[in-house]
């Protein structure tokens, strides 16, 4: 892959001002959007706990038990919180969040959401409280039905981070879901939330990320050992190990009005395996390799 660097003069009356500039410069990966996918337990939340830059709304309280835990964490104190005003909790952190960035600190730099199935029941079922529901669907209004403003609400805090500065990042689960095509059913994976906010999450993202373990099969370094003299070579035991794979497909956030291609300013490999302990590291060095090769045709500068 060639270079993609181009660049234009900036007039000399305009390189002092804010905001103006110039060439091909992809964004840092904490400011990128993704939606990380994963069965229950798969290392969703070990992943992503372990970027020390990210801020993680945490109403399912992974970041309590994940291995090498670097993440601020946050979720309303249950015994301080009045019935009914967790979700406000949540978007009142965002706003401290982005209000902090605006007066210059930059030590965050993602907002997490672990999960947004967990959360998106939670705006709900404060919805319910505040409108004395006993389901979502009674409601009716000019404004629009229940699931419409919960969506509206719980993207908003993900609008607002991204105008703000920061990237950000979505954990869902997934369950197996059994579809009908050709008179044949097929058992495949599926969001954990309604087909609204499935294709609301796809929309927005530059990366839908889908974590799963695997066995792979590894040989321990072969060994010498002296017999009668002569020095004998034993080759290494193989021995089957689980490991982490996330498999990367394009979000629809870039998708054409008129085309099924999907672009992505930094493409990352189809598939990439994750340490068990942590992993972010490997995300950004991947995510770092690829810009690289974007700018200068993967040669070292």
């Amino acid at each position: 892959m060639t270079s993609q660097i181009i660049t234009s003069p900036i007039p000399k009356d305009l390189e002092a001002l804010p905001g103006i500039t110039t060439g091909f410069r992809p964004p840092p990966v904490n400011r990128g959007r993704f939606v990380f996918t994963g069965r229950p337990g798969c290392g969703k939340s070990t992943l992503i706990h372990s970027n020390p830059k990210a801020f993680i709304l945490d109403p399912e309280g992974g970041g309590n038990t994940v291995d090498d835990p670097r993440a601020l964490c946050f979720a309303p104190d249950p015994d301080d919180t009045p019935e009914g005003e967790t979700a406000k909790a949540y978007m009142a952190m965002v706003d401290t969040l982005i209000s902090r960035r605006k007066r210059g600190s930059k030590d965050i730099e993602m907002i997490v959401i672990d999960t947004i199935d967990e959360l998106i029941d939670i705006f709900l079922r404060d919805f319910c409280l505040q409108h004395k529901l006993e389901d979502p669907l009674d409601y009716r209004s000019g404004e629009g039905n229940a699931y419409s403003i919960v969506r509206r609400d719980v993207f908003g805090i993900l609008d607002r981070a991204y105008k703000a500065g920061f990237g950000w990042c979505v954990l869902a689960h997934v369950t197996p879901k059994t579809i009908r095509h050709g008179g044949e059913e097929t058992v495949v994976m599926s969001l954990s939330v309604s087909d609204s906010f499935r294709n609301a999450l796809y929309r927005k993202c530059e990366h839908m990320m889908f974590m799963e373990f695997h066995e792979k099969t590894v040989t321990a370094p072969a060994t010498t050992r002296t017999i009668a003299g002569k020095k004998i070579s034993i080759p290494g035991i193989q021995s089957r190990v689980e490991c982490r794979i996330l498999k990367t497909k394009a979000g629809g956030l870039w998708k054409g009005e008129t085309t099924n291609e999907v672009k992505v300013r930094v493409p990352f490999p189809d598939a990439t395996e994750v340490p068990r302990l942590g992993g972010w590291g490997a995300v950004s060095d991947v995510y770092d390799g690829a810009v690289k090769t974007l700018t200068n045709g993967g040669v070292e500068v």
